[in-house]
């Protein structure tokens, strides 16, 4: 027995070595294949048409073979040899060129003739923008490498567990993956890096290189070595040749291959592609009588917002239109997506079946055997509506389109001309169309269904706002739209109320001062919380008033009081006067003067009660003009009480007024306590009385 085992395991052993000098050896002849066949920089014009004309392993042709790949496409033709060489590749084709291929075949390549292996940790990421695309790939990775001993490939997406994801990805050599996830595995998975990484693949570039995945792209590109020490290929129908977004890259002369460049036309010949006018809130009618008249045909149907088609999937559903409905998008929980997918992609041409998504779907996805593609919303750009239509028509496959445009949206048939798309313009025939209205009976359901309600709510609300957010305005004016029509159709009984609606008037008069365009290039002001700006208005205004009836009340009540006071003044005059006169007449009763000296007494008498009417008539004067100043100064400033020298004022006259100023700020005190009189106070920085 003992015998046998150790002849057993020596037999093992010389079978290993055999197999690993076989692989010695074709990795040496593959290595110079490569060299010698390498095609020069910028060359387009290989005559290679099979696989087996490319210095290829035998383990990657079986499994070439075995899946039926036998052909190049042109993509695969032009892109592989360069790929294979070691180079950074741009590859732009159209949709369904067999792109795919295009990366998996010079990455799988890469490694087998590192001889990576399980132990060597991640030597290539395939980074993808959505679940179903890194799915698809990965799935055409697993037939590919079947044969490919002890190399291993993992696919991480969002929606599954991120734990039992932790405890195997370290040993991964492949990883196909989206952005967000790798990145969290960069910053919360102990001991994973990606250090001695070898090529790193961007499928649908252009979109992974937008905005929309900046920052994820800029933190995964910090953690993966250098361009110089790693290969990089970007696949894409609509490839960017921006140098800004390729130096992020730091991309190393790569080999730009666009085999559709020349071509007449940007989307697959045996694509018929339609477009048609139709009014907004006769939109979901279109689609249902569309599907009614098509239910052998499978049927993709894109929506801008995820809300709109959840209300358009629930409410046909409860219609029964009597085929199929499957809804797509990234508000569905990851098992019940792969569920869809693969539900959808298993359905046999000639069985109906109707799919809602939004542009989750649009990129990449290879569904077979779709007959047409519905836009019931209008794309964002020319580029989201190539890949939309890039769903039918795929290798060598016919397919039919049809875009529906609301009459001010019309003007994006002449962007689709521009960029070599041939769209029809056809009419919609009304012979065709379902007689009763789907707005009675939406209608319906939303009076008995509040649930149904708040999705209506929401599908009406997500649609205005994708309209809104659009960059060309030119085309996408959401004033245009006729807002209460289309709520009705939702079946609401009244438009939700949405300030987007009144921001948009706003925008587009601000855009028109300040010389912006149609196409967002004005000013843009951020927007304003109006109502509430209105109520703090009228609050503050409600506060002034008060304040000045206040203030008002105040200075009327002195200005009684000062008026009672000088009454009582003039009559202490009065009786001081009359006192003078009775002493004057008794002295020239008692004859002591002369009848000289007498007349003189009567002028004198006579001249102080004039200067006593001037004086009366000076102080009446001087009282009004302060308290014309007093009215002046109580509109300006707020009334106040004068706290210091509270003695002094006491003493003061009645007609007194005080003139203070303190240090700080000029501010009006009335004093009504302590004072008979006004205190005001002037600029001067003094203190100063006056009568």
């Amino acid at each position: 027995m003992k015998s046998r085992r150790k002849g057993k395991k020596h037999h093992n052993s010389t079978t290993t070595t055999k197999r690993s000098d076989l692989v010695t050896e074709e990795i040496k002849t593959l290595t110079q294949r490569i060299v010698d066949e390498s095609p020069a920089r910028g060359n387009v014009d290989i005559s290679s048409s099979s696989f087996p004309d490319l210095p290829l392993s035998k383990a990657t042709l079986i499994g070439l073979r075995d899946n039926a790949f036998k052909h190049m496409t042109r993509i695969q033709r032009i892109a592989i040899p360069h790929a294979l060489a070691g180079r950074d590749v741009l590859g732009a084709a159209k949709t369904g060129s067999g792109k795919t291929l295009a990366f998996l075949i010079p990455t799988l390549e890469k490694l087998y003739r590192e001889r990576w292996g399980e132990g060597d940790g991640v030597g290539a990421l395939i980074v993808s923008p959505t679940r179903e695309l890194a799915l698809q790939i990965f799935e055409v990775l697993r037939k590919l490498a079947q044969r490919h001993v002890g190399m291993t490939a993992a696919l991480i997406t969002g929606g599954k567990d991120f734990s039992s994801e932790q405890d195997h990805i370290a040993r991964m050599n492949i990883i196909v993956c989206t952005p967000g996830r790798l990145l969290q595995h960069f910053e919360q998975t102990p001991g994973f890096h990606c250090e001695d990484l070898k090529v790193l693949v961007l499928d649908e570039a252009d979109r992974i290189l937008d905005m929309g995945f900046e920052n994820e792209l800029n933190a995964i590109l910090s953690h993966l070595p250098l361009s110089g020490s790693r290969q990089t290929l970007l696949f894409s129908a609509t490839q960017t040749k921006s140098v800004k977004q390729l130096a992020r890259l730091s991309l190393t002369h790569p080999e730009y291959v666009s085999v559709h460049e020349s071509a007449r036309f940007a989307t697959p010949e045996r694509l018929k592609q339609h477009v048609a006018e139709v009014a907004l809130p006769q939109k979901i009618d279109v689609v249902y009588s569309f599907i009614r008249t098509h239910l052998r045909h499978k049927i993709i149907i894109f929506f801008s917002s995820c809300k709109q088609v959840r209300f358009v999937y629930e409410g046909l559903r409860r219609l029964r239109p009597g085929v199929p409905l499957m809804a797509l998008h990234g508000k569905v929980k990851q098992a019940r997506r792969s569920y869809v997918y693969q539900n959808f992609v298993d359905k046999k041409p000639g069985h109906g079946v109707v799919l809602f998504a939004t542009d989750i779907a649009a990129r990449g996805l290879d569904f077979p055997g779709v007959d047409w593609v519905i836009q019931a919303d209008a794309p964002e750009d020319v580029a989201t509506y190539i890949h939309r239509v890039g769903r039918t028509a795929r290798f060598k496959k016919t397919g039919r389109s049809l875009l529906l445009l609301c009459p001010s949206e019309m003007g994006f048939q002449d962007l689709l001309e521009k960029a070599k798309v041939p769209v029809e313009k056809i009419a919609i025939n009304p012979d065709k169309m379902i007689t009763s209205s789907v707005k009675d009976q939406f209608a319906s359901h939303a009076a008995q269904d509040p649930d149904f309600k708040y999705l209506a709510q929401k599908c009406f609300i997500s649609y205005m706002r994708s309209v809104y957010v659009r960059k060309n305005k030119k085309v996408f004016n959401v004033k245009k739209l006729p807002a209460m029509l289309y709520a009705e159709s939702l079946g609401l009984p009244s438009m939700p109320r949405i300030k987007m609606l009144r921001n948009a008037g706003d925008s587009d008069s601000e855009e028109e001062d300040n010389g912006g365009g149609g196409g967002g290039g004005g000013i843009k002001i951020k927007n304003q919380n109006k109502k509430l700006m209105r109520l703090k208005a009228n609050i503050a205004a409600d506060k002034l008033k008060k304040r000045n009836e206040m203030v008002q009340k105040r200075v009327a009540s002195e200005s009684a009081a000062a008026a009672a006071s000088k009454g009582s003044q003039k009559t202490t005059k009065t009786k001081t006067k009359t006192r003078k006169k009775r002493k004057n007449n008794d002295s020239d009763s008692d004859g002591s003067s002369s009848s000289g000296s007498s007349s003189g007494s009567s002028s004198s008498s006579g001249s102080d009660s004039d200067s006593s009417d001037e004086e009366e008539q000076d102080n009446n004067t001087g009282g009004s003009q302060k308290l014309g100043q007093l009215d002046q100064l109580m509109k300006r400033k707020n009334a106040g009480v004068l706290n210091r020298d509270r003695e002094n004022i006491r003493d003061m006259e009645v007609s007194d007024v005080l003139y203070w100023v303190p240090r700080e700020a000029v501010r009006l005190m009335v004093c009504s306590v302590y004072c008979r009189g006004v205190c005001v106070a002037l600029p001067g920085g003094r203190r100063q009385q006056r009568r």
